[in-house]
C-alpha cells in the first residue's frame, strides 16, 4: 500500500518515532537500576540518593 498524501506519511513517521522516544525513556530508569544493583549491592543508599536528588 502507498500512501499518496505526504501529510500522512509524516504523521506516521511521526507516531512511529514519538512512540520509539517514549518508550525507551520509559524502559531507562530501569535499566540504569538494574546495572546499578549489578554493580554495588548497597544499592539501597543509591536509590534512596537518586530519588531525592535526581527524581526530585
Amino acid at each position: 500500500m502507498q500512501l499518496t498524501d505526504t501529510n500522512e506519511d509524516y504523521e506516521l513517521r511521526f507516531g512511529l518515532t514519538s512512540e520509539g522516544g517514549l518508550n525507551d525513556a520509559l524502559a531507562f530508569w530501569f535499566v540504569y537500576f538494574g546495572i546499578y544493583v549489578l554493580k554495588d549491592s548497597n544499592w539501597h543508599n543509591w536509590l534512596g540518593t537518586w530519588f531525592v536528588v535526581d527524581l526530585i
